[in-house]
């Protein structure tokens, strides 16, 4: 008989024994007086390594009105994670974890203490220890204590860390080593490390965006798909602390990316921030942007042909959503039209034909101006009777620059209505 099966054996023998005390003779108290000294003899907390076993006595006995000391929990939290830093799979790893977190309570210091020293030992699983680490760090929501965690450091003596910097730190440790690896898996349990600390603490996450710009360029496409999932989360989670360039830097490229599945998570982050209104003051670039790609069409020839359905229906979803029943962006709309044909008016696409009074297409940009028209026609199609507000618009903002009147209305609609 395997270790496994012996302890999974005593585990349903013990719920027998209180099973059978609850009926026969509820006055005993068979925990003190028969299971204890069983496991005693046993060794239960030191030998009982399987966890499913472990978890069942324990929960048992709890469920009978006996808890463990808390220090005894405390050495039995440092056991599980010893074994997880051991463990053959990441999942095994997890569930270890995961129930050394439950067994201290989720007390930090107390898996602060259990983890110290654990590190990369001689006979230990490389990539299991990261995840300890970003499964400890991926509890701790108070950015002050995970600051404290992830920027101790590895090192008694060591070079300055520097204002907010991590250097020398348990986290630059971490990730230096993981990222550094040439096994991939071990790359992504370290970027999933870096993740984990970035959701719960926004000052990680803004020294650690040079990493994530890295592996998005770097990484296999499988790799840089999780990295930019991630990315739309964080970014929508700590945008009121990040610059709109770093959104823009991370956004607009993956919009027209080599692979459907890098388009979509562009897609679904960008429409996001729109639908809460995130970057208030930049919604017409950002609108313009999801306009444009709505729009675009990959050549014939191109492989993606036939995979971008869902990033179509992404986008199907965004737009009914964002101009929907209730018409709550309507100005918005609007102003993203003005937006889109004063930008092509600044780069020659359309000219200002100051003696007419009008504007008109640029003939050597005829592409360009025919792919506005698609724009302002889609732009339109989304509201209720906004051509005459955006004509309105268009003109205050164009003669505002000169200080003179230079567009006649009627023109402006015409122009607005062509193909």
């Amino acid at each position: 008989m395997g270790d496994s099966e012996f302890w999974l054996l005593l585990l349903v023998y013990i719920q027998h024994i209180l099973t059978k005390q609850k009926t026969v003779n509820p006055n005993f108290n068979a925990v003190e007086q028969q299971i204890l000294p069983l496991l005693e003899r046993f060794n239960f907390l030191s030998e009982c390594k399987d966890l499913r076993a472990l978890s069942g006595i324990i929960d048992s006995l709890k469920a009978d009105g006996f808890v463990l000391p808390f220090d005894t929990r405390k050495q039995l939290c440092r056991r599980l994670l010893r074994h997880a830093t051991n463990a053959n799979t990441v999942k095994e790893a997890q569930g270890l974890v995961d129930y050394a977190k439950q067994i201290v309570d989720c007390n930090f210091h107390a898996l602060c203490e259990a983890n110290q020293g654990l590190g990369f030992q001689k006979g230990c699983n490389e990539n299991m220890i990261y995840v300890v680490e970003e499964r400890i760090c991926s509890a701790i929501f108070e950015e002050d204590i995970l600051l404290q965690y992830m920027t101790e450091k590895i090192e008694e003596e060591g070079g300055d860390e520097g204002e907010g910097g991590l250097v020398n730190s348990r986290l630059a440790f971490y990730l230096q080593n993981g990222m550094q690896s040439q096994n991939t898996e071990t790359r992504l349990l370290a970027i999933k490390l870096a993740c984990a600390c970035g959701f719960n603490s926004r000052i990680i996450f803004s020294k650690l965006l040079p990493i994530f710009e890295v592996t998005l360029y770097y990484e296999d496409f499988l790799t840089r798909e999780y990295v930019l999932a991630s990315l739309m989360d964080l970014i929508f989670l700590h945008h009121s602390s990040i610059s709109l360039q770093t959104v823009f830097h991370f956004i607009f490229p993956f919009l027209y990316a080599p692979t459907p599945a890098l388009q979509l998570v562009s897609v679904i982050g960008c429409g996001r921030l729109l639908l809460y209104n995130c970057f208030s003051e930049e919604t017409e670039c950002l609108l313009s942007k999801m306009i444009e790609r709505h729009l675009y069409r990959f050549p014939v020839y191109c492989s993606l042909k036939g995979k971008l359905q869902k990033v179509d229906q992404a986008l199907y979803i965004f737009f009914s959503e964002y101009s929907g029943e209730k018409k709550l962006h309507q100005d918005e709309i609007c102003n993203t039209l003005v937006y889109m044909c004063l930008q092509k008016i600044e780069e020659g696409v359309v000219c200002v034909d100051t003696v007419k009074k009008q504007i008109e297409d640029n003939p050597l940009k005829a592409r360009e101006a025919s792919e506005l028209h698609l724009a302002l026609n889609f732009g339109l199609s989304l509201c209720s009777d906004a051509l005459d507000a955006v004509v309105d618009s268009l003109i205050l903002n164009v003669n505002d620059d000169l200080g003179i009147s230079l567009l006649d209305k009627a023109k402006c609609v015409q122009w607005f209505l062509s193909k």
